[in-house]
């Protein structure tokens, strides 16, 4: 069974939207965003999470004949070049760095010229063990620097194809076939636990899948956190005090919360919304004083139903009737006393002899008479030395019989009765007036009713208005002397007050009791669950909400789980086990060989999965597991173990895509250096393999291994300039230049110096000619290395080639001659050598210095031509 039909097999029990996904994979180029879109809407759309109108699309899951007939192998991925780099370190932005699509490209540059900065664009781009964070821009510039970017040029199966990268944006994905490897990357290698780069046909399948899943799970927990961020701000503190059966309700919302379970509770009857008002002001800061402020309220309201009741009484429909009666009596008795006064004294010199103020100065007559001026006599009295006691002039016969005609007048029953009549009705307009009736009277005392009996302090008020009514027409009827129908008062709340008084009264006490701590801390809860009740009435929508928000929340989290790679990494490595680990721990063993490391007793170990790869460490034979690799290796061996296992690692690759090599061999001693040089040149028969270094040594190792598999070579050389860095030259810098280059590139810079002569005269000239004469010397040393000696005895070489001695024996004494005095000629005008003043030689012009230079390329003609 091959590894395809073994992820059909497995993928049976997958949630549907992985086996759409597998699908996916296995029948198209690439993931979209489209495609993840799509199977996102389907993951949630099977948990419930999809509106009617944002519908996912059929699921289609994989199946047998979406496999493909048989597996191809991985395209080769070549590097062609970086261009257009902007704000990149300090690297110069009109460079342009090529590379040879096969074999070996080795970019050299000094500690200083930009190799790093180049390097550091390429680990963005391609697979690296290790990430660097960012890559910074020119940290000396004083103005703004663009943001981090460079244009890459590379070649897939023979298609060239170009990327502009900016920094933060991903690299296209098939630039993560070619392999990058520095110091950083060693560390991981061997110090950590790691993912293989490359995964055989099949295994990469998981690896995407892994991939979707993050991407679904990066989308749901967008989703999530919109949901986190939706929760009601009523909630988020709830006014509701703990402990409350509110305030556990509401903690207690989760996906199976029920909206009415809290609406009933946040239904608060009237006699509870007043209890609620009872126990604030029992809870308050001084129950003792608003004890008192009750009493005395009540009291008021006490002194008003008092009021009210003697108002109600004495203008109830039945006393209004009985005044109503009295009133018509005397005014009917009043009128019979008129007449028989009209009758009696309609013959008297003044009118109205008999009516009512006539009576009351009658009244005052015979009180006088009978209290002060004829005490002892009956009024009226008559006798012969009587006076008028108002007027007090001695009194006719006339007048007299005028008198006693008054007296007998009054004293008559029509009279009488009339003024008793009066009398009743007096009484009750004075008792009337006693009374405290209208709103304007009993204003003060509404305010001690409360909103909660709002409508008992509008009936008191409503029912004093009444009665004023009703009363100022009864005195207006009384003033008047006539009857006027008044309005008819309405029905009292007597009761209701009574009720109020006796509530206050209980109030108070309850105050009175509230300071003590028991009772209080009983009513303080109370009125808790209460407020909490009061207070959930307002937030019903908030609790709506909140439970659709939690039913929403529940669902995005099933949602994500159905994202967690752990069975998908298990099931990785189960196959990869099956397929590659062998793989790797053979090629491993052989690589630590080639380097030369074999004497180290070191291991490739598989480790736990992550993330839908296998991952392995190295590890040392007969050394406990705590004990890490790093503390043991020397800086060297470290370097050499990690290097092993990149090479390793690409056992299991078959695409052949190019390896970059950032300063590879630092910390490496001569033996070592070798040996990786020799082995990057093997890899470079088959890849391409482009390599930055810093060591010239290391960069002659490059080029002999490099000629002895017929590997082509391709140089560049960075340098630093005035402003930048990063100038990018073709070819080898100066002390890695061979005898025949170096002559090559004296001919250009004497062209150079014969320009600027021409242009600018001797002043100018004069430096360039010494600098060349100064580099015309070191070709003369290198001719003694390379040419005389024929490379038996190098500088700084490991060995000396003992075989190299054998031609030697054509050396004669014109050559020793020759190279004396080209080397004497050079040291008397090159730069840094100083001479007395008196014997200061003018520097040769450009065909004398012309003449020097075809004199060195003389002799290594005839040199070779002899050694042939």
């Amino acid at each position: 069974m091959s590894v395809l039909q073994d992820i059909l097999r497995w993928s049976v029990d997958r949630p549907i939207w992985q086996r759409d996904a597998l699908r996916r994979i296995l029948t198209q180029d690439d993931i979209t965003d489209k495609d993840i879109d799509e199977l996102c809407l389907l993951c949630l759309e099977q948990n419930g999470l999809v509106d009617k109108d944002d519908r996912a699309p059929e699921p289609r899951p994989l199946a047998e004949q979406h496999l493909p007939p048989e597996a191809g192998p991985l395209k080769r991925v070549q590097l062609i070049g970086i261009r257009d780099v902007k704000g990149v370190n300090a690297l110069s932005p009109r460079q342009h760095m090529g590379f040879l699509p096969n074999g070996m490209t080795i970019v050299f540059g000094y500690n200083g010229s930009g190799k790093s900065g180049y390097a550091r664009i390429l680990k963005a781009l391609c697979h690296a063990r290790h990430r660097d964070e960012c890559i910074l821009t020119n940290a000396f510039a004083a103005d703004d620097q663009p943001l981090p970017s460079a244009t890459i040029d590379y070649r897939v199966a023979g298609a060239d194809h170009l990327v502009e990268w900016h920094q933060g944006d991903e690299s296209p994905p098939v630039l993560r076939q070619v392999c990058f490897f520095d110091s950083a990357c060693a560390a991981v290698h061997v110090d950590g636990t790691n993912a293989l780069a490359f995964t055989p046909f099949g295994l990469d399948v998981l690896q995407k899948l892994v991939k979707v899943c993050q991407a679904l799970s990066i989308s749901i927990e967008r989703l999530i956190a919109a949901q986190m961020c939706k929760k009601p701000a009523s909630l988020v503190e709830p006014k509701a005090v703990e402990g409350t059966a509110v305030r556990r309700l509401i903690d207690s919302i989760d996906k199976d919360a029920r909206a009415e379970e809290f609406r009933k509770l946040s239904e608060l009857s009237k006699t509870e919304l007043s209890r609620l008002q009872e126990l604030q002001e029992a809870l308050g800061a001084d129950p003792a004083a608003r004890a008192r402020e009750i009493r005395n309220a009540g009291g008021r309201l006490q002194r008003l139903q008092h009021i009210t009741e003697r108002v109600a009484s004495s203008l109830s429909p039945k006393a209004v009737e009985e005044t109503r009666i009295q009133f018509s009596d005397w005014i009917a008795k009043s009128k019979a006393a008129a007449t028989a006064a009209q009758e009696a004294f309609g013959d008297q010199p003044l009118s109205a002899v008999g009516d009512a103020a006539w009576e009351q100065l009658w009244k005052a007559a015979r009180r006088y008479s009978t209290e002060e001026a004829y005490r002892d006599e009956e009024f009226p009295y008559v006798g012969e030395d009587s006076l008028c006691v108002l007027c007090q002039q001695p009194l006719s016969q006339d007048a007299k019989e005028r008198l006693r005609k008054f007296e007998q007048f009054v004293r008559a029953e029509t009279q009488k009765a009339a003024n008793d009549a009066k009398r009743v009705v007096d009484g009750k307009i004075l008792a009337l007036r006693a009374l405290t009736v209208g709103r304007s009277a009993i204003i003060d005392y509404l305010g001690d009713i409360d909103d909660d009996h709002a409508e008992l302090r509008n009936k008191i008020r409503l029912f004093h208005g009444v009665a004023w009514k009703t009363w100022r027409s009864i005195l207006k009827s009384y003033g008047d002397a006539e009857w006027a129908t008044p309005h008819e008062i309405l029905d009292v709340p007597l009761q209701e007050i009574v009720e109020l008084v006796q509530a206050l009264s209980k109030r108070a006490d309850e105050l009175d009791h509230a300071t003590n701590a028991d009772v209080r801390a009983k009513l303080l809860h109370e009125r808790n669950e209460l407020r909490a009740r009061q207070w959930l009435g307002d937030v019903l929508a908030d609790i709506e909400s909140e439970v659709a928000r939690q039913k929403a929340l529940s669902a995005l989290q099933t949602a994500k789980s159905t994202t967690v790679t752990t069975g998908i990494t298990r099931e990785s490595t189960e196959l990869t086990e099956t397929y590659v680990t062998e793989t790797i721990r053979r090629r491993f063993a052989t690589e630590v060989r080639t380097i030369g490391a074999e004497y180290l007793r070191i291991e490739l170990v598989p480790h736990s999965g992550q993330r839908g790869a296998l991952l392995f460490k190295v590890g040392l034979e007969g050394v406990p597991e705590t004990v890490r690799a790093r503390q043991v290796l020397s800086e060297g061996e470290f370097r050499c173990i990690a290097l092993a296992g990149f090479f390793a690692e690409l056992s299991t690759e078959n695409s052949g895509s190019a390896l970059v090599l950032d300063d590879p061999v630092s910390s490496l001693d001569h033996h070592w250096r070798l040996s990786v040089a020799n082995r990057l040149a093997q890899e470079a028969r088959h890849r391409q393999v482009v390599v930055f270094t810093h060591e010239i040594a290391f960069l002659n190792d490059l080029k002999e291994c490099c000629a002895r598999y017929h590997v082509p070579v391709q140089h560049s050389y960075l340098r630093r300039g005035s402003e930048y860095v990063g100038e990018c030259l073709d070819g080898l810098p100066w002390p890695a230049m061979t005898v025949k280059e170096r002559v090559g590139l004296l001919k250009s810079h004497h062209q150079t110096a014969a320009a600027t002569r021409r242009r600018q005269g001797d002043p100018a000239y004069e430096p360039e000619a010494r600098r060349i004469y100064g580099l015309l010397r070191e070709t003369w040393e290198r001719c003694v290395e390379e040419l005389l000696l024929n490379g038996a005895v190098v500088r700084f070489e490991r060995a000396v080639q003992t075989q190299r001695l054998r031609p030697l024996v054509d050396i004669t004494d014109n050559d020793l001659d020759v190279i004396d005095t080209a080397m004497t000629k050079c040291s008397r005008f090159l730069e840094g050598h100083d001479e007395p003043a008196a014997v200061m030689d003018p520097v040769p012009g450009p065909d004398e210095l012309l003449a020097d230079i075809e004199s060195l390329e003389k002799w290594i003609r005839e040199m070779r031509k002899r050694r042939q």
